[in-house]
């Protein structure tokens, strides 16, 4: 233990940040010993993030602007390779969501995000994808990265080329991404400037809400499951002309309805694309609690006028029923009484009843 530090005290920074993460993944096994992560810990708080002096203290100055973009640099390069188990499981180790670590920390990978964008480093990005997803993109911490690129990257009336190319760069960067800025939004209408790049998105790389499912992550990360956009894109086309309406207590424009019937199509289009595979894992791509949520928000307002709650129910129904044709939404017969009691509570619509009572009818929903 003590000739790992000592070699690493030797040598200059920054050289010394991807010679400690190399030391770093070399330690990481399954099933490691207290030892082992004590070890890696200690490592990375010393020789890569600069936390503690050689003694285990606490540094109590933030570490100069230079000295961090540096440490950022050497970690972007040690990351520039394609993504496998070992390197991940570095990447999660060095951000720990769940642990007071990562506060500290979150300052060095919003930065490391930022370079990445910046450099189209595709390989980067893949890892920040995947550790959203492995701490769920409804998690605070893939809301701290969805903010960012928002707030530096997605803005009215500018364009970022390699922002619209994200798709191509890191389709699961990109996916995680998405699913993430659609729960930033999820009471409340998404400014169009966000919505138009997430259309261009989708329409750029229909595919692109799949993505998730491509990962092979190992059970010992303890993941939760792939999660795509899909759900939240649902939330934005059925409920979102509703939300603005009764924010702004004004009748939506053309406008509006243009943008929201755009994504709806893209998103019909992006469901579509799952019909061909009889893999049962895609049958996740949108749970039924989440319709059930959707349906129970559309109950609370019912207070919205007709027209557009009509607008909302029309589009609630075409999703439903293009989600159960492609089996991206996946309903066991003894959870078909469930989903349709709560679609029953709803004002009438001509075509949700069609839907229902297809289905209803329909014996092997699998």
């Amino acid at each position: 233990m003590g000739d790992v530090k000592c070699y690493l005290r030797k040598m200059d920074f920054p050289s010394v940040v991807p010679e400690a993460l190399r030391h770093i993944q070399k330690l990481w096994l399954p099933n490691c010993s207290s030892q082992q992560l004590g070890l890696m810990k200690e490592l990375s708080e010393e020789f890569v993030f600069f936390e503690v002096d050689k003694w285990g203290n606490n540094r109590n100055q933030k570490l100069p602007p230079i000295k961090e973009l540096q440490i950022v640099e050497r970690i972007a390069w040690y990351f520039r390779q394609p993504e496998n188990d070992q390197k991940m499981a570095t990447f999660q180790f060095l951000f720990p969501f769940g642990s007071k670590m990562l506060d500290n920390r979150l300052p060095v990978l919003g930065k490391l995000l930022s370079l990445a964008i910046a450099t189209e480093n595709g390989n980067v990005l893949s890892y920040i994808g995947t550790w959203m997803q492995l701490c769920t993109c409804v998690s605070d911490y893939a809301a701290f990265i969805a903010k960012a690129v928002v707030r530096e990257h997605i803005k009215p009336s500018s364009s970022n080329e390699r922002i619209k190319h994200l798709p191509t760069i890191s389709p699961i960067f990109c996916a995680s991404l998405i699913s993430a800025i659609t729960n930033m939004y999820f009471t409340s209408c998404p400014p169009d400037h966000i919505i138009c790049m997430v259309l261009e998105w989708i329409n750029s790389a229909p595919n692109l809400c799949f993505s998730p499912f491509k990962l092979s992550i190992p059970s010992s990360f303890n993941f939760p499951g792939p999660q795509t956009p899909i759900p939240g894109l649902m939330f934005w086309c059925i409920l979102s002309p509703l939300y603005k309406e009764a924010s702004e207590n004004t009748k939506p424009s053309d406008a509006d309805d243009k943008i929201f019937s755009s994504l709806l199509l893209a998103l019909l289009k992006c469901m579509t694309k799952a019909m061909p595979s009889q893999d049962p894992s895609w049958c996740e791509a949108v749970s039924v609690t989440s319709i059930i949520v959707i349906a129970e928000t559309l109950k609370k307002m019912s207070y919205v006028s007709k027209d557009r709650l009509d607008t909302s129910l029309d589009r609630f129904a075409m999703c439903v029923e293009v989600a159960l044709t492609t089996n991206c939404l996946h309903v066991q017969p003894e959870k078909i009484g469930k989903l349709f009691a709560h679609c029953l509570q709803l004002p009438y619509n001509r075509p949700l009843k069609i839907v229902l009572q297809k289905w209803a009818n329909t014996k092997h929903l699998c």
